[in-house]
C-alpha cells in the first residue's frame, strides 16, 4: 500500500462490497473501501442460467438485480456474463428499461477502447431473464502457482504460461495486468477498487491518464445520447490493462424517465441522469484516487500531502477535481470533452491553474479594451472593417477562374463520376490542361485532390499514388492561400487518411467549414471522419449537407446509408442504398454495400445477387461474371455458410494479384470470420503496407468484431489514431503553441 495515504479501514460484514464491484457489471449499492472478497455465493434462488455456446463456471458477483457469471465460450475464450432477472422488479416497465438501455448502448459499446466491450445480448422470456455477455477483467490474482490449477479445467486459447520474467505485463496505463486466466477458480477481476484498496491512492500521472480515457469514453456515451449514472471505483475495470467503464446495466438515454439511482457519495446535489452528473461523479473517482480519501471526505486535503512524492501536480489535479465536483452544475465542466481538456493540459506539463489565471486576466483585459475601442469612436472601427472588406473583395477576385478553366474542371469531374479507369485518365488529362491555362487554379488543384479519394484504390491510383498527389495539390492550394477551405479541407483528408491524425483531421475540416460553409468535399470529409469516429448521427448529417449543395454528386447517397449500415440497422441501410441506385443506377457502390449488408444480416444468396450486379454495372464480363457467381451460390448451397466465406476467400485469393491493397483487407476480414485469427493478421499487415479510407473502416465495420477484442487489432487500431492513448497524444500536438 502507498505509504502516502491514510488505510482504509474494513467495515463490518454487512456492509462488505460485493465482487461483483470488483469485476463488469456491479450495482448501485455502497462502494466502500474495505477488503475484496474473492468468491461469492449467489443471493437469489434461481436454477444455473443456460447461455447459448457458453459454460458458466461459476457466479462472480451480484446484485439487487442479478448475477454475474465467469463463463467459457466454445472457443475457450473467458467472458463475463450477466443476468438480470424479472422477477427482482415490481413491474415490467423497469425490467424491459434496463433491456432497452443494453439495446441502445451494444451498437456504441465497441467504439470506444475504454467503454466495456457487449459481445452479444439474450433474452430467454420463458426462464423470466436476459443476459448480455461481455468482454472480461483481466486476472489480478497475485500470481497463482500452477500446482493450484483446478485439474478437471480444460486448457484454453488464453491459458498461456507466461516465462518467469513475463508474468505480469505493463499497460501504458502504468498498471500492471495479466490477459489470460491461469485458473478460473482463483480468478480476481482487476477494477480501480482493487487497486485502490491494494495501494492506497495511485501517483498523479496515473490519475491523469486514467481520467483522461474515461473522460473520453463519457464523452463518447454522452455523444450517442446516453449516459452512464453510476461511475465509481467498482464499475472501472482494466481489459489488457486499458481502463473501461463497466456497469452498463444502468447506461439510459437523457431524456428517459429514471428513477434516483447511484451510489451515494459520487451522486452530485441534483441527483444523476445528466451528462454533468456523470462529470461530478468521474470527479469524485478522481479524489479517491488521488487523494487515497473517501469521497464522503471532500473536498478535504491530505494532512501529510506535502510529503507526498508529487504535491505541485496533485494541486493542479485538484483544480480540475474541484471545478467537476462543483456544486452549482452551472460552474462545472460544460462537457466531458472540456475536461479531458484540462487532463490534457496537465499531461503536458504545463499548469491549469495558470492558465485559469491567464483567462481572467485576458477576461478583464477585453473589457478595458471594448471600453476604449467604443472611446475611440466608430471612425476607427469603421476604417478598420473597410480595409478588412478591401482584403476580402481582394481574395475573393484572386479565385475568380478563367471561363475555360472552369469547363475544363466540369468536364473533368464528368469523367470521373463513370468510376472507369479511362474515365480516371481522362479527368487528370483535363485538369492538367486547366493547370496550363491557369497554374493557379484551386478549382484545378481542388479536383485533382478530389480524383485522388474517388479514384484510390484502383488499377488507375494506387493509395501511395494518391497520398503524393493530395499532398502536392494542398502544398499549391496553400501557397496559393494560407486562408483557402480547399487548401484546408485537402489537409484534413491528409491527416484522417494518411497521417492517422483524427484530432488534426477533424480540426483542418471544421476550419475549412468556417472558412466556406458551401464547400461540398469538406462536408464530405468530415462526414468521413465522424463516421469511422462512431457519430453516426453527426456524420449523416455532413453528408445530407453535401447532398443539398450537389445532389447529383457520386457516392453521396451511398454515405447517408454507411451510419445505419454501421449501426448496425442492416433493413434501415439497405433501403438508403435502392435510393442511391434510383439516382444513380450504375452505382456498384451501393450494390456493394447491400451486398455487405445481406451477409451481416445472413441471408447469403441475397448477398451473391447483389454483389453480382455489382460487377455487372461495372462492365464486368456476363459470362465469367455468371460463373463466379453461380460456383459461389454452388458452394453456399452444398456447405452453408462455411461454405460461402471459403469460396469467397478463393475468389478474393486469385483476384488479389490485381488490386492487393484492396484484396488484402477483403481477404483478412474472411479469414476473421473463418475464425482463423493468425491469417487475418497476417493479411492485416500486409493491407497496412498502402493506406487508404478503408483501412480506418476497422474501427466501426462489424467484420472485424470476431478479432475486435485481440490485443493485436487494438495495437492496430493505436497505429491509426483511433485508440485513447494515440489520439490523445494527436490532440496535443494540434494543439500545442
Amino acid at each position: 500500500m502507498n505509504q502516502d495515504a491514510p488505510a482504509r479501514q474494513p467495515l463490518p460484514d454487512d456492509v462488505q462490497p460485493r465482487p461483483d464491484q470488483l469485476a463488469t457489471g456491479g450495482t448501485p449499492d455502497s462502494d466502500t473501501g474495505s477488503a475484496p472478497v474473492h468468491s461469492f455465493t449467489p443471493r437469489f434462488h434461481h436454477s444455473t442460467p443456460s447461455i447459448p455456446d457458453h459454460e458458466l463456471l461459476r457466479c462472480i458477483g451480484g446484485g439487487s438485480y442479478g448475477e454475474v457469471w465467469l463463463a467459457r465460450n466454445v472457443l475457450g475464450d473467458y467472458r463475463a456474463v450477466k443476468v438480470i432477472y424479472r422477477d427482482r422488479f415490481e413491474h415490467d416497465r423497469p425490467y424491459d428499461r434496463e433491456f432497452e438501455g443494453i439495446q441502445k448502448f451494444e451498437p456504441i459499446s465497441r467504439l470506444h477502447e475504454s467503454q466495456v466491450d457487449i459481445l452479444h445480448v439474450g433474452r430467454n422470456d420463458g426462464a423470466g431473464y436476459f443476459y448480455y455477455v461481455m468482454e472480461l477483467a483481466d486476472d489480478a490474482a497475485e500470481s497463482p502457482k500452477s500446482e493450484t490449477r483446478n485439474p478437471k479445467e480444460a486448457p484454453s486459447t488464453n491459458d498461456k504460461k507466461p516465462s518467469s520474467n513475463e508474468t505480469l505485463r505493463a499497460s501504458e496505463f502504468g498498471i500492471p495486468s495479466t490477459f489470460g486466466i491461469r485458473n478460473s477458480d482463483l480468478y480476481i477481476p482487476h477494477t480501480l477498487k482493487l487497486d485502490l484498496y491494494r495501494r492506497g491512492r495511485l501517483s498523479a500521472d496515473e490519475c491523469i491518464r486514467i481520467g483522461l480515457a474515461l473522460t473520453t469514453a463519457l464523452e463518447h456515451l454522452h455523444g450517442h445520447g446516453l449516459v452512464h449514472r453510476d461511475v465509481k471505483p467498482s464499475n472501472i475495470i482494466f481489459v489488457g490493462g486499458v481502463p473501461k467503464l463497466a456497469d452498463i446495466g444502468l447506461v439510459a438515454s437523457m431524456d428517459a424517465t429514471m428513477s434516483f439511482v447511484g451510489t451515494s457519495g459520487f451522486l452530485p446535489p441534483e441527483g444523476p441522469g445528466t451528462p454533468q452528473a456523470d462529470i461530478y461523479s468521474l470527479g469524485k473517482v478522481l479524489y479517491e484516487m488521488s487523494m487515497g480519501r473517501d469521497r464522503q471526505e471532500f473536498p478535504k486535503l491530505p494532512a501529510n500531502l506535502a510529503e507526498f512524492d508529487d504535491p505541485p501536480c496533485l494541486l493542479e489535479l485538484n483544480a480540475v477535481i474541484l471545478k467537476a465536483c462543483h456544486r452549482d452544475p452551472r460552474q462545472r465542466y460544460q462537457s466531458s470533452q472540456a475536461m479531458a481538456a484540462d487532463l490534457a493540459v496537465l499531461q503536458s506539463g504545463k499548469s491549469v491553474r495558470r492558465q485559469r489565471s491567464m483567462k481572467r486576466r485576458l477576461v478583464l483585459g477585453t473589457k478595458v479594451l471594448l471600453l476604449a475601442l467604443t472611446a475611440l469612436g466608430l471612425v476607427v472601427i469603421g476604417g478598420y472593417l473597410l480595409r478588412g472588406s478591401r482584403h476580402s473583395l481582394a481574395s475573393q477576385h484572386k479565385r475568380v477562374e478563367n471561363p475555360e478553366v472552369a469547363s475544363l474542371c466540369k468536364l473533368g469531374r464528368f469523367h470521373y463520376c463513370t468510376i472507369s479507369e479511362e474515365g480516371y485518365a481522362k479527368a487528370m488529362e483535363c485538369f492538367n490542361k486547366a493547370l496550363e491555362i491557369d497554374p493557379n487554379s484551386v478549382e484545378a488543384y481542388a479536383s485533382i485532390a478530389d480524383l485522388c479519394n474517388v479514384a484510390s484504390p484502383s488499377r488507375f491510383l494506387t493509395p501511395k499514388e494518391a497520398e503524393a498527389k493530395l499532398r502536392w495539390a494542398r502544398d499549391k492550394l496553400l501557397a496559393i492561400d494560407s486562408r483557402l477551405a480547399e487548401g484546408h479541407a485537402v489537409q484534413g483528408c491528409i491527416s484522417h487518411v494518411y497521417d492517422w491524425n483524427p484530432y488534426a483531421a477533424e480540426k483542418e475540416c471544421r476550419l475549412a467549414l468556417e472558412l466556406n460553409p458551401e464547400l461540398l468535399k469538406a462536408h464530405v470529409w468530415y462526414g468521413r471522419y465522424l463516421l469511422v469516429s462512431g457519430k453516426f448521427d453527426e456524420a449523416r448529417q455532413e453528408f445530407k449537407k453535401a447532398q443539398q449543395l450537389d445532389p447529383t454528386r457520386y457516392g453521396l447517397a451511398v454515405y447517408i446509408g454507411l451510419p445505419s449500415f454501421f449501426s448496425h440497422d442492416y433493413d434501415g441501410a439497405i433501403e438508403l442504398f435502392k435510393k442511391a441506385i434510383e439516382v444513380v443506377p450504375s452505382l456498384d457502390w451501393a450494390y456493394q454495400m447491400i451486398g455487405r449488408a445481406n451477409e451481416e444480416k445472413g441471408d447469403y444468396s441475397a448477398a451473391i445477387e447483389a454483389f453480382q450486379k455489382a460487377e455487372l454495372v461495372q462492365n464486368g464480363k456476363p459470362e465469367v461474371v455468371s460463373q463466379k457467381y453461380d460456383e459461389l451460390r454452388a458452394a453456399y448451397e452444398k456447405s452453408g455458410q462455411d461454405g460461402y466465406w471459403r469460396k469467397s476467400l478463393e475468389i478474393e485469393l486469385a483476384a488479389q494479384s490485381d488490386w492487393p491493397w484492396l484484396h488484402a483487407l477483403d481477404i483478412a476480414a474472411i479469414y476473421a470470420r473463418l475464425d482463423d485469427k493468425e491469417e487475418a493478421f497476417a493479411w492485416l499487415n500486409k493491407a497496412f503496407l498502402e493506406k487508404s479510407y478503408y483501412h480506418l473502416w476497422l474501427n466501426v465495420d462489424p467484420r472485424w468484431d470476431n478479432i475486435r477484442s485481440d490485443p493485436r487489432f487494438v495495437a492496430m487500431l493505436k497505429r491509426m489514431g483511433l485508440d485513447i492513448a494515440a489520439g490523445r497524444r494527436a490532440r496535443l500536438l494540434v494543439e500545442a503553441p
